[in-house]
């Protein structure tokens, strides 16, 4: 008898430990650190049905599936989640980071270009058409190699007369992979007042499920996300040196 009552015991301890404590009624509802976000899928039909995916992390098993909620303000969309976490001090919490997820669905979304939003920042763009459905977001940088090429005499031909001894500048860029394919690119450059040249090197990728987008729960495991290598052109510039920002990444090039 008293070695089955200790198998019995050992198993709730299992039970415990791997389900956590109860998150019911009397936890605190608290605001989740949104980890990362996703559009999961959209519908064929216009008017288009959105699914987004949101992704956090507790500190341990004590925590509920959170409830993700969005508002919605012309082309502007914020996505916020909340979970029941802490547990009520009745049960047991395993000392695990455990996953959470949610996902909401936005309803009825004309043709069009949207902004998806968290705690106040701009995670990635929408875009809705007749016939696709794209995401656009600014990539993640890992590496940046600045690669110059001198200009072919054909080349020289159409570089305005001021500019001395131009350079072709190419980008060897290393992203996150936040794709399960290698998105396309867009360059958009501006020179600011004070000379500093802004770069946003932007991904586009469909959504569907060639391209679905990956998503990573844990602030701390960015240095286990696969990434993938490509060149860019971001233009011709004369010699010198230049004050740059790509992608928030600040630092000064001597072409």
């Amino acid at each position: 008898m008293p070695n089955r009552i200790i198998r019995i015991l050992f198993v709730l301890y299992i039970v415990i430990l791997l389900t956590g404590c109860d998150s019911g009624s009397g936890v605190p509802t608290t605001i989740m650190d949104i980890t990362d976000i996703g559009i999961i899928s959209i519908s064929d039909e216009r008017p288009a049905d959105v699914v987004i995916r949101v992704t956090g992390w507790y500190k341990n098993t004590c925590v509920s599936q959170p409830k993700v909620y969005y508002d919605r303000n012309g082309n502007t969309i914020q996505v916020s989640a909340k979970y029941k976490a802490g547990g009520s001090g009745s049960g047991f919490c395993g000392q695990a980071i455990t996953e959470v997820y949610g996902d909401v669905t936005i309803r009825k979304l004309e043709v069009g270009k949207y902004k998806i939003i968290t705690h106040d920042t701009e995670q990635m763009q929408l875009h809705i058409e007749e016939d696709t459905a794209y995401v656009v977001t600014k990539g993640t940088l890992a590496d940046i190699d600045i690669i110059t090429k001198t200009l072919s005499e054909d080349e020289l031909t159409e570089i305005p007369d001021d500019f001395s001894d131009p350079v072709q500048v190419i980008l060897k860029v290393t992203f996150q992979s936040r794709f399960a394919c290698e998105p396309d690119h867009n360059i958009q450059t501006e020179r600011d007042e004070l000379g500093v040249i802004n770069v946003d090197i932007m991904q586009v990728a469909p959504i569907d499920n060639t391209c679905e987008q990956v998503l990573y729960p844990y602030p701390f495991s960015e240095n286990n996300i696969p990434l993938y290598t490509t060149e860019l052109t971001l233009g011709t510039y004369p010699r010198g040196v230049y004050k740059v920002n790509i992608n928030d990444w600040y630092f000064t090039i001597t072409i």
